[in-house]
């Protein structure tokens, strides 16, 4: 079965920044559901370094099933999907 890992901003468990790796290779082959963008990103970076395939995991977002290639980077980035850090980002700089 693939990882398949669902980012519910607003309804996903939370996990902490400090336990997203550990967390991402203890659900492998299960499906999850997150609130935070660390567990996302850090999964894209265990793809990239080629200890998860890139056809084994798969992300979730609303009704959006996003795959990513070998170095981690998604096909597509839906509107909503992972924008909270850009968000403070763009409030701290004024953009």
């Amino acid at each position: 079965m693939k990882t398949r890992i669902r980012y519910d901003a607003t309804g996903g468990n939370a996990v902490p920044d400090g336990k997203a790796e550990q967390y991402v290779l203890d659900h492998l082959g299960q499906e999850v559901s997150v609130s935070n963008e660390i567990v996302i990103g850090m999964a894209r970076a265990l793809v990239h370094e080629g200890t998860i395939s890139c056809d084994e995991i798969e992300f979730l977002f609303n009704d959006c099933v996003l795959k990513c290639d070998k170095d981690g980077m998604l096909e597509k980035w839906p509107s909503g999907f992972c924008e909270f850090f850009d968000g403070y980002l763009h409030r701290i700089i004024k953009w």
